[in-house]
């Protein structure tokens, strides 16, 4: 929320990432960037891959969005 509140909307997702890793820095949040993410299909994983934004404290996913609304895809992706 610190990021939004100091950046506001309008931004490329790649501000955004890069405003919310030093944020993390500045609070001294462990986190992992662009963590490979495999996907698996009834029990097969699927040959393409994905890489999640941030992994915070090892298990915490968080995804970076720039959009003014969440969409379908959006929950499909989480």
């Amino acid at each position: 929320m610190e990021v939004h509140r100091v950046l506001r909307r309008g931004f490329l997702e790649a501000i955004y990432y890069e405003a919310l890793a030093h944020e993390f820095t500045l609070r001294e949040i462990p986190f992992k960037t662009q963590v490979p993410c495999s996907v698996e299909y009834k029990g097969q994983r699927l040959h393409g891959s994905y890489k999640l934004d941030f992994v915070c404290f090892d298990n915490v996913i968080v995804e970076v969005k720039a959009s003014s609304a969440t969409v379908p895809a959006d929950y499909a992706q989480v």
